[in-house]
């Protein structure tokens, strides 16, 4: 019937439209908890090219993860290839937590085998002119934020296929849906507000109830603080890892990950509340609103803002809490900025300085506010105000936010490529007498998070020396385990390192600052030392600069009222 169909349409002059080749791809788990993913491209298609084409999928993660799923798949180093006879090739993917990328790892397990979240991006197969169709099978997803049963499927056209492979972009990416995180589970997420959570079955109960109370909390904080919901539902999935860190995440449709360390010894309930307070501030500022891309600085260290006001509000942080840490993170701007000027920073992350310069300059926008419009108000809700209008946040809302029309201080460091960053900045701390400056020469007249944000800038800047300019390690009480996902050439990584030159990073790391420089300009070797097992010694590359923290912030008792947090 339909043959003669087409036969009289086509006599009339009538065409009935193609259907669209596609490409299906449809993830699901097998009965080991493995990450089965099936590609099924058009009739004849037998090289299947992973996009995008980046390293750490042809030389990492898939060597380290990934093999062929069946008889009829060949994994090469960047594409799959269908063998004769087959209609389709199989991913099979061992999921595991890799500490080479703490962002939107491939594909990580809950504990208890319960689920496996994974990120898109490094599964999409674009093939020209063909439409990609994602399918995700378990008993139950969390895809864009929303809960489904058994089955959720994603259609991109053809035509934005087209586009991206013609003009590649990670915005467009996120947008069309080959760079975002579902999750495959067993056991059903459980609703918390506007939000699914699924949690890791090891999480315990302390801890649970813990993750349900902070995230709801939040969610409540900030609807009320910005007089606005959610669009929809989000999603948060909770795993465990041995990792003594902790990273979090977000991506498009308020997907979240939040990955804790299996010892809950090594996070407190302040960093713990913190943490998820900061991950929920991006389903605000990269959600709900938007925030200047090429400028990570203003969305992580408006989310790390955030979520101080919002503890210290609600109680769960203590003024001196509060102080602390702000100061910790105005030092340690101050030390890898120096006196280089803000506005020539160049996009993109800056070695973790997008938090802590972040921060800093979030917290003078909202003091210069608070001068500025000095009318009464909870501090959430006004830093809110900080996104009325367009709802964009980019350096020229922040300047206009704090600053009125008539741009000062803050407005210099962001737009004046001639305004040294240390100079300028502790000029306008001490103008709005939020803090004092002084000489800085031992660590010990350091207060301990400043010491340990030192101690992290240094092993930072080590591990770059001695790693092709790569960086992976978590900072304990006792030292900083260093991550075995970078190629260093002496560095015995998976140790805790704990001194340079003899010296205590966590105790003296201005002091081995000054003595791996002193080192270097004469040539010497930086020995570094393990809590177990010999040290190693790496050489020199070239002129060590001098120690960059010269001058050290302390906030002053009255800072919070600066920033329009009432006394008490």
């Amino acid at each position: 019937m339909w043959k003669c169909l087409g036969l009289l349409l086509a006599a009339c002059g009538l065409v009935l439209p193609t259907q669209a080749a596609s490409l299906t791809v449809t993830g699901s788990l097998d009965a080991q908890g493995r990450l089965l993913v099936r590609y099924e491209p058009p009739t004849g298609v037998r090289e299947l090219p992973f996009w995008p084409p980046t390293p750490h999928g042809q030389e990492a993660w898939r060597q380290l993860m990934a093999e062929a799923g069946d008889a009829c798949t060949e994994l090469g180093p960047s594409a799959l290839r269908i063998q004769p006879g087959c209609r389709a090739a199989t991913l099979r993917v061992r999921p595991r937590v890799l500490g080479a990328y703490a962002t939107y790892e491939p594909a990580q397990p809950q504990s208890d085998g319960s689920g496996v979240l994974l990120h898109t991006g490094h599964y999409a197969v674009l093939l020209p002119g063909t439409e990609l169709r994602w399918r995700w099978v378990a008993p139950h997803v969390l895809q864009r934020g929303r809960a489904h049963r058994a089955l959720v499927e994603l259609r991109i056209p053809a035509a934005e296929v087209d586009q991206e492979l013609q003009h590649s972009g990670w915005e467009q990416q996120k947008r069309i849906g080959i760079a975002e995180y579902v999750y495959l589970g067993r056991r059903a997420a459980e609703r918390q507000g506007p939000a699914w959570l699924a949690l890791d079955g090891g999480l315990g109960a302390a801890r649970a109830a813990f993750v349900r109370e902070r995230l709801l909390g939040t969610l409540q904080a900030y609807g009320q603080a910005y007089g606005r919901t959610l669009p929809h539902t989000g999603a948060v999935v909770v795993t465990l890892s041995e990792s003594p860190g902790y990273h979090g995440d977000t991506t498009p449709g308020q997907m979240m990950r939040l990955r804790l360390p299996r010892d809950a010894a090594t996070m407190s309930n302040e960093d713990f509340s913190h943490f998820i307070a900061h991950e929920v501030g991006h389903w605000w500022n990269k959600g709900l609103y938007s925030s200047d891309d090429a400028q990570p600085w203003l969305h992580e260290g408006h989310a790390e803002w955030m979520a101080l006001v919002q503890q210290t509000q609600e109680g769960q942080m203590t003024p001196a809490q509060m102080r602390a840490r702000v100061q910790g993170a105005l030092n340690s701007c101050l030390a890898a900025r120096g006196e280089m000027a803000m506005a020539a920073l160049t996009g993109g992350r800056r070695d973790g300085t997008e938090y802590s310069c972040g921060l800093s300059l979030m917290q003078l926008a909202q003091a210069l506010q608070t001068q500025r419009q000095p009318a009464a108000e909870s501090p959430l809700r006004r830093l809110a105000s900080l996104h009325a209008g367009s709802g964009h946040l980019d350096a020229a809302r922040l300047v206009a936010w704090a600053e009125g029309d008539q741009p000062g201080a803050l407005g210099r460091l962001l737009n004046d490529r001639g305004q040294p960053f240390g100079a300028g900045f502790t000029q306008a701390l001490q103008a709005l007498e939020l803090a004092d400056v002084r000489p800085v020469d031992r660590s010990e007249e350091l207060d301990e998070l400043t010491r340990r944000t030192q101690a992290a800038h240094w092993v930072r800047r080590t591990m770059n020396m001695d790693c092709g300019g790569a960086a992976s390690y978590h900072g304990l009480r006792q030292g900083f385990k260093l991550e075995t996902g970078p190629i260093c050439k002496t560095l015995r990584l998976g140790q805790m390192a704990v001194a340079l030159q003899g010296l205590p990073l966590m105790e003296r790391p201005l002091e081995a600052w000054d003595a791996v420089q002193a080192a270097c300009a004469q040539g010497d070797t930086i020995r570094v030392d393990y809590a177990d097992g010999p040290s190693s010694e790496l050489a020199c590359s070239g002129e060590f600069p001098p120690r960059p923290l010269r001058v050290l912030v302390k906030l002053r008792p009255d800072a919070l009222q600066r920033w329009g947090i009432p006394a008490g």
